[in-house]
């Protein structure tokens, strides 16, 4: 079904577009990314998403979710270091570089020391103060800004 507009009956002007449910791929671009919506089977893989900011961790844990992972979460460096000394089969840390007590670079460090394989993503919305607080080899860890999308956390995943 085509999406009709429709003008006010008083002839104020009014005009509203309606549509049918079932047109909403008529609008669907090419070159939307991604292409389809992510799977919510499990992969089996599983991520630790480590953020002191509640709202942060909910929409990370989900967007994590979304991309099919099992979702181990923590509030603190210091809780995600319990957590990594458990599961042992965690393969991803995704962590808030600052953060109180146990900041993101030394938890990633860590997590490195418990799990040598882990793959890290650092995320900061302060990139430069981020990057003189990591101080470490060009390349140790996996970087991305606040906000980031989706699209972005899948392409440094395949890497």
């Amino acid at each position: 079904m085509m999406p009709q507009m429709h003008e006010g009956r008083d002839g104020s002007g009014s005009r509203y577009l309606a549509l049918d449910p079932r047109a909403r791929d008529i609008f669907r671009t090419q070159d939307t990314y991604p292409p389809d919506k992510p799977s919510r089977r499990r992969s089996g893989r599983k991520v630790l998403v480590v953020d002191d900011q509640p709202d942060a961790l909910r929409s990370t844990v989900e967007l994590f979710s979304e991309m099919g992972y099992d979702v181990l979460q923590a509030s603190s460096g210091d809780e995600a270091i319990e957590l990594l000394a458990r599961t042992p089969d965690i393969e991803v840390l995704f962590t808030d570089v600052f953060m109180p007590n146990m900041d993101g670079v030394n938890l990633a460090r860590e997590a490195r020391r418990l799990l040598p394989g882990i793959n890290v993503i650092l995320v900061s919305g302060y990139p430069a103060s981020a990057m003189d607080l990591h101080g470490g080899e060009p390349g140790e860890f996996h970087f991305l800004m606040k906000p980031f999308l989706m699209s972005e956390v899948a392409i440094v995943l395949r890497r």
